[in-house]
């Protein structure tokens, strides 16, 4: 096979396989450590589904950490991190998440984490509006000024009466 390929080409050129300066489990530690890092997950969460040695400078991981998949490219000579792509997840139907939310609101203690997650989201709403500059200094202003809380008081009873007039 190898004197097929030489066939092939009219110049000379030397082959050389450089084994790499780092081993496999050097390599998966690496790799552990920058995507931890950079996904700011722990350690321990990363899990190797798949492992593969090449002799050009490269190693190629699979592998899974918080219930998502990628394909990772490291250097095999520096140890750097040249690609991390994300597999993409099969996504489920909308039936089915339905009727998994469903059989989830069957039992009493999953309303508690559902209201939990509800009224986590709308705090975080909340707390990013009112996070900008412009909208707390506007709330800080209507509650020191008096005269301003009266005009936004009857602003709002005029768009109540509109309301209930219409």
């Amino acid at each position: 096979l190898v004197t097929e390929f030489e066939e092939r080409f009219e110049e000379r050129a030397e082959t050389k396989v450089v084994r790499s300066e780092i081993t496999q489990n050097e390599a998966k530690r690496i790799v552990s450590i920058l995507i931890s890092k950079e996904k700011k997950v722990p350690r321990d969460s990363i899990e190797f589904l798949h492992f593969r040695r090449y002799y050009v400078p490269f190693w190629d991981f699979q592998l899974e950490s918080e219930n998502k998949s990628f394909e990772v490219r490291v250097n095999a000579f520096s140890g750097e991190l040249i690609e991390l792509t994300p597999i993409p997840i099969m996504r489920k139907p909308w039936v089915n998440v339905f009727h998994e939310t469903v059989s989830d609101l069957k039992k009493p203690r999953n309303w508690v984490s559902y209201f939990a997650e509800l009224f986590y989201f709308i705090f975080r709403g909340f707390k990013a509006v009112f996070a900008h500059f412009h909208v707390k200094s506007l709330f800080l202003f209507f509650l020191k000024n008096k005269s301003a809380q009266l005009v936004l008081l009857i602003f709002v009873l005029i768009i109540l009466l509109f309301f209930a007039l219409s």
